[in-house]
């Protein structure tokens, strides 16, 4: 949450000035507003103390330390119900009363760190807490990360959706991963390796210390990514992430059974920690962390050690996880009455306070300390603060947009369409294109445009650029071409204007199977325009647009109907295809032999001249001849 002062200036006679014989002039409007802008960062602080007390603080109650330099907050906003708010800014009178914020909520599923039993309890968890978390207008969002990351419920007040997702979480087996589950195998296999000599076990160990740190720094990045969502979200902010695993020290438990004279190379997520606690502050977001298995009985026998030093540290890292964003830990069981009730207390009274950054260097993390001078009020705080710069929030918003675009309530609709070039290799190759709405400011407008096609749980390709004109009017439009792997795929889109911060988003999905089923894809309709168009880092001022499914065809313009056709049979060298344009005018196209030796498949285009489909409903189709059926493009001509 950040708060933003606006000063409005005028120009009036001076004081003391000759009076004129005859009025003076009207001053003249010349549509002109000064404007003086000072940016606040708040801090939210967690009170606890008797009732009367809690009452009415102001900014002379409370002392901040922030890198080490005490000053006080300038504004103070009590989120106490029942209390009475005392001075809000110094100097602006009476304030607004207390009332309830609605508290924003992410669940979010570190399959990669949960075991069987973990992921079972964590979803029964979540559900007992939905109803009692998100009521009053608070809301909550469902996200998984195993071997993909993915959102089962974009943020919502509503119980019955956010606990549908969750039950077709639990059920996706696509979510799961066996890591967690198997590590008693893995502790097993350096038993055995001691067992022929302490090298072995050793090299043994290090082997899966290593493989563990990866994966917990990459779990802690896709945590952090996750948190992006909480970017332009106000506050309060609370994050439940729900893990058995992630340990402070990963691996250390394998080295632990190796023996002490297995040397533990420098490993641990102290940088990982810091960054994501970075992340944390720079979006003000308070994080609890669940352990989902609950409380597990002490090892009989096998590798204890490493399961009693493993069991320890995957609570530490729980802790380190949490407390520095001035959340908590549940561990060892805890039940759902008691995280409501610990969560609620510390929600119970929250003050806003709000401090001049100014003096502060920017875009790296603070110490800060809270003091409340009033006996028996005890204050919860986080211990750091990050003064984001005017580009890392730009870069957080960027990051919400590609992560979770229904966070930005006001963002724009990206026009966002693909058109299929050719298969090569197995691969799909595509062109996509992103288009923010045409500029509207006459001045002229400058985007920063990006794209990046999810696939796989990786993000093969990308591509971005800065398209900027001088008018209003304009049509801007990136482009590039794109191979896909088969199966299921995702490209986001995004864009945010310079000068007013802007958000545009736009999602293609899609699933390549490997083949096309009937031989032909879906028809995409291009028409050209001018516009500024971007390309391999190359801009030019006229294109071709993809016209969108809805979206109407210019009949003043020609018209191009793109498909990729491909052989269904391997011994296939050539195939004839037959296409049709029916409506108020219809038109007939000759069968098209295509020759298919070389590759698999070939695109095919027809391009209507302009003036020739008049107003009213077509259909075009396209299909190989022998066919049953083939695709079918629907669209409205004007």
């Amino acid at each position: 949450m950040r708060r933003c002062i606006l000063v409005l200036l005028a120009t009036s006679a001076a004081a003391g000035a000759e009076p004129s014989a005859s009025p003076p002039p009207s001053p003249k409007d010349l549509g002109l507003t000064e404007r003086v802008q000072r940016r606040l960062v708040q801090i939210d602080v967690s009170l606890k103390g008797p009732a009367d007390r809690l009452a009415g603080l102001g900014v002379d109650h409370f002392t901040l330390t922030v890198a080490g330099r005490m000053l006080k907050p300038v504004a103070v906003d009590p989120l106490c119900p029942g209390t009475a708010p005392a001075l809000v800014e110094a100097g602006t009178g009476s304030p607004p009363e207390a009332a309830h914020t609605p508290t924003t909520y992410l669940f979010y599923f570190d399959q990669r760190n949960l075991t069987f039993v973990g992921r079972t309890r964590a979803a029964e968890q979540a559900k007992a807490l939905i109803p009692r978390l998100v009521r009053e207008g608070n809301r909550a969002a469902i996200v998984s990360s195993g071997k993909r990351m993915t959102t089962l419920s974009g943020f919502t007040e509503r119980n019955d959706v956010l606990l549908e997702a969750i039950d077709r979480l639990h059920r996706d087996i696509g979510q799961w991963d066996d890591y967690a589950a198997l590590e008693g195998s893995r502790q097993d296999d350096v038993v055995r390796a001691k067992r022929v000599s302490r090298e072995a076990a050793c090299q043994q160990a290090r082997f899966y210390q290593r493989d563990e740190l990866r994966r917990a720094e990459a779990s802690l990045e896709l945590f952090l990514a996750a948190l992006g969502r909480f970017a332009d979200v106000d506050a309060p902010k609370i994050a439940l992430y729900f893990a058995d695993t992630l340990r402070d020290e990963p691996g250390r438990h394998y080295i632990a059974e190796a023996g002490s004279n297995c040397f533990q190379f420098a490993g641990n997520l102290e940088l990982s920690f810091r960054k994501l606690h970075q992340g944390a502050a720079a979006y003000g977001v308070k994080a609890y962390a669940v352990q989902a298995e609950g409380l597990v009985p002490p090892p009989v026998s096998g590798a204890r050690v490493a399961r009693e030093t493993g069991m320890k540290d995957a609570q530490d890292g729980l802790k380190t996880l949490t407390l520095e964003t001035g959340g908590n830990a549940f561990l060892n069981g805890a039940s759902v009455e008691s995280m409501v009730e610990r969560m609620a207390a510390d929600a119970a009274c929250v003050y806003v306070l709000s401090f001049d950054p100014a003096p502060f260097p920017q875009d790296q993390p603070l110490s800060v300390r809270v003091d409340v001078a009033v006996p028996g009020v005890r204050a919860r705080a986080r211990t750091e603060i990050v003064v984001q710069s005017e580009s890392a929030r730009r870069m957080a918003t960027l990051l919400a947009a590609f992560m979770a675009p229904d966070t930005l309530g006001d963002a724009v609709p990206m026009h966002a369409a693909v058109v299929p070039l050719d298969v090569d290799d197995g691969k799909l190759r595509l062109l996509v294109q992103a288009s923010p709405p045409a500029t509207t400011l006459a001045q002229g407008e400058e985007w920063d445009l990006g794209m990046s096609l999810v696939s796989q749980s990786t993000v093969p390709d990308d591509a971005s650029g800065r398209v900027a004109v001088n008018r209003a009017g304009v049509r801007l439009v990136i482009e590039s071409e794109m191979r896909v792997k088969p199966g299921p795929y995702e490209i986001a889109l995004v864009g945010i204007e310079s000068m007013t911060g802007r958000v545009a988003t736009g999602r293609i999905a899609g699933n390549w199977s490997g083949a096309l089923p009937e031989g032909v894809s879906a028809t995409s309709i291009l028409q050209p325009m001018e516009g500024a168009f971007l390309r391999d880092g190359r801009s030019r001022t006229t294109g071709s647009l993809v016209v969108a499914d809805g979206e109407p065809v210019r009949a003043d313009r020609p018209a191009a109907f793109v498909s990729l056709v491909c052989r269904t049979d391997k011994r296939q060298t050539t195939v004839r295809v037959l296409r049709s344009l029916t409506g108020p005018s219809s038109l007939t196209f000759p069968p098209l032999e295509l020759a298919l030796s070389d590759k698999p498949c070939a695109q095919v285009r027809d391009v209507v001249p302009p003036g020739t489909l008049a107003p009213g409903e077509f259909t075009y189709g396209i299909m190989l001849e022998g066919a049953k059926a083939g695709p079918k493009r629907d669209f409205h001509v004007e």
